[in-house]
């Protein structure tokens, strides 16, 4: 008799295991990706707002990129640029003529590379886009960039699965330039849904997460008054993350991504199942 239930439980055990391997077996093992972003409105000292459809004087846009996006979200498009520039332009103030071009000038910029590959599942972090911010010192009469948003996308297409969706999702980014003579000379960059960090999706029966963690900076109290006063929400502030850049020099920061299979709900169950099961078989064991 105790064969027997010993045999049984073997037997169910196994077929535990094996139901278990095929709610989690159409693992996509590889997803082809790109990380792409764009500047699609900034504001001047001037007063003046610009975007791609209604630039701004005295504001440089170049590289015209279109951003998509879709699955699972609500599929959407947004026009912007790849780089902004600025300084060599006057503002009006000073006795300078406002619009006229400023001879030999310095210019300070921003600009996104966008990043792209093929991300293993489970595998290593992989590049993303990266952001540059060409900080230097520029005419104090020139009209200058003060704040803006950035859009960036991420899209993963399964590698060798044409049927299946791609993926994809959007990070909104504010960035605010600050007074270089004030106690909080350098530059902010914030994001402003955090929650896509880390994101899980559904891919045909498979669930997957991909993160962004570890990219962002948890921004000081100091820059956290800054965006307060810039007109960020007090909530968001105290828990901003994103980047501080400094004056007077060429910063650069790469975002780096990485994608995982995780269990689904369905696959643990039958793992505590089969735990269960060999826990009882141990106990039938030692009570013999």
């Amino acid at each position: 008799m105790k064969t027997r239930i010993t045999t049984m439980l073997g037997a169910a055990l196994i077929l535990v295991a094996t139901m278990a391997f095929s709610a989690s077996a159409a693992i996509i093992p590889s997803f082809d990706y790109t990380v792409d972003g764009a500047f699609v409105e900034w504001d001047t000292t001037v007063g003046t707002t610009g975007t791609v459809l209604a630039p701004a004087t005295g504001i440089t846009g170049s590289d015209p990129v279109s951003l998509n996006w879709g699955f699972p979200m609500p599929g959407g498009t947004q026009d912007g640029y790849h780089k902004l520039s600025w300084g060599d332009v006057y503002d009006g103030t000073n006795g300078t003529t406002l619009g006229a071009a400023i001879p030999d000038a310095n210019m300070s910029s921003l600009f996104i590379t966008a990043g792209t590959g093929t991300m293993t599942t489970n595998g290593p972090t992989e590049d993303g886009m990266t952001l540059f911010h060409d900080n230097q010192t520029i005419n104090s009469d020139s009209i200058q960039v003060v704040s803006g948003k950035v859009r960036a996308t991420l899209t993963l297409t399964p590698v060798g699965y044409p049927t299946f969706p791609a993926f994809s999702t959007v990070l909104e980014f504010a960035f605010y330039e600050t007074l270089n003579s004030s106690a909080t000379p350098n530059d902010v960059f914030v994001l402003l849904n955090p929650e896509a960090m880390v994101e899980d999706f559904k891919i045909g029966n498979q669930w997957y997460t991909v993160s962004f963690e570890g990219n962002f900076d948890t921004i000081s109290p100091a820059y956290q008054q800054v965006l307060i006063n810039d007109g960020v929400d007090p909530l968001l502030a105290a828990n901003a993350v994103g980047w501080v850049t400094n004056e007077g020099q060429l910063n650069e920061r790469l975002t780096n991504i990485r994608i995982v299979a995780t269990p689904e709900p369905s696959t643990m169950l039958l793992l505590g199942l089969g735990f269960g099961l060999l826990g009882f078989a141990g106990y039938r064991r030692s009570r013999s």
